[in-house]
């Protein structure tokens, strides 16, 4: 659901299924950043009847992403 927030992306924006992000970087500030949510790919996800367990593994990776990232 959520993207990689720790791997290099080559091109493009970061993205998981449903969530998504852009940053726009200005010489040496930190860049704008912008989520993007696909609403269609979110309403397929809530009619799986494994959603939670979706969900739950998917909240931790990315906890789990972050923690390392901010290590």
């Amino acid at each position: 659901m959520f993207p990689d927030v720790i791997a290099p992306v080559e091109s493009g924006s970061p993205a998981g299924k449903v969530f998504s992000f852009d940053i726009e970087n200005f010489g040496l500030t930190r860049g704008q950043r912008r989520v993007k949510l696909y609403l269609d790919t979110w309403e397929e996800c809530l009619g799986y009847s494994d959603f939670d367990g979706c969900y739950k593994l998917s909240a931790g990776r990315l906890m789990l992403q972050t923690a390392i990232r901010d290590a």
